[in-house]
């Protein structure tokens, strides 16, 4: 599965990068996953997930970001975000706290092992490394298997979390999330979730920006790849049906055509796609 074999690599990769551009005062920004999670389960469950997950909590961060480090390698200021209400937690499920580690250890930006990159065992042990380390980036990384909580803290004012959906009435019932991950689904942190409310059935619905996604049910820890593609269709929903044309002229469907990108004047020249440009468009071009 892809996320199984990638879910720490991705973020650490970044991670490299992270470091150097923190060391040059700039920002890398990742790729968003976009995730909707259902959970469908005992009244008593949901009811107290629903609550756990939306717990008060405060969270240690370094007030400067950009690596204002001490000689002993602790932030030389942390400030604590305030989280009032923050709908669906990471840090409600598993922190840094629950492991003994302290807000000036959790505050501190990640380091390298100093790993030689010639060496073709490299990568293997930056992220070896990584899993032993209490900074933020690390741990999170480790524990959630993404870089970021999806918690609002409370000077979110667009924040990208929500609970879309909630019945707790007889039989039937059931949570609805949506939130924003860095890079990759948090899969790690979800079979933690998925051991707190073991008689309950966790669904994911999962799709990166640049087009890969796909489905995972989580019970117990246990996790069930239901679905996982490339590229769907958004016209009509077809998935792995996408496909860059030769020409340089888009990309499309072969189930119905549909292009998710094109180049209008690229089209007209080729002989495959110029049947889909109207006629006004391919006077046009």
């Amino acid at each position: 599965m892809w996320w199984a074999s990638h879910a720490f690599a991705i973020p650490f990769v970044s991670g490299l990068i992270y470091n150097w551009v923190i060391s040059t005062k700039g920002y890398k920004m990742p790729n968003w996953c976009y995730n909707t999670l259902t959970i469908q389960g005992p009244k008593a469950e949901i009811d107290y997930i629903k609550d756990r997950l939306n717990s008060p909590f405060t969270l240690a961060q370094e007030t400067y970001g950009m690596g204002d480090i001490s000689s002993m390698g602790f932030p030389t200021k942390i400030q604590q975000v305030t989280y009032s209400n923050p709908v669906f937690a990471f840090f409600n499920i598993h922190s840094y706290k629950d492991d003994g580690i302290t807000d000036e250890e959790y505050a501190c930006q990640p380091t390298r092992s100093g790993a030689d990159m010639k060496d073709p065992n490299w990568f293997a042990q930056e992220v070896a490394h990584a899993k032993t380390q209490k900074d933020w980036y690390s741990w999170n990384n480790s524990n959630w298997g993404t870089k970021w909580d999806v918690a609002v803290r409370d000077e979110d004012e667009y924040p990208n979390t929500e609970l879309i959906e909630y019945k707790s009435e007889g039989d039937d019932n059931w949570l609805v999330y949506k939130y924003e991950t860095a890079w990759s689904p948090a899969v790690t942190i979800l079979t933690k979730l998925s051991n707190l409310v073991p008689n309950s059935l966790l669904t994911l619905e999962y799709e990166e920006e640049t087009g890969w996604g796909g489905e995972l049910e989580i019970v117990r820890g246990d996790v069930k790849e239901i679905m996982e593609y490339e590229t769907r269709c958004y016209a009509c929903q077809s998935f792995d049906c996408v496909e860059y044309c030769e020409n340089d002229c888009g990309e499309f469907c072969s189930e119905c055509s549909q292009g998710s990108w094109q180049d209008e004047e690229a089209m007209a020249k080729c002989q495959t796609h110029s049947v889909l440009l109207t006629p006004s468009r391919k006077k046009e071009s």
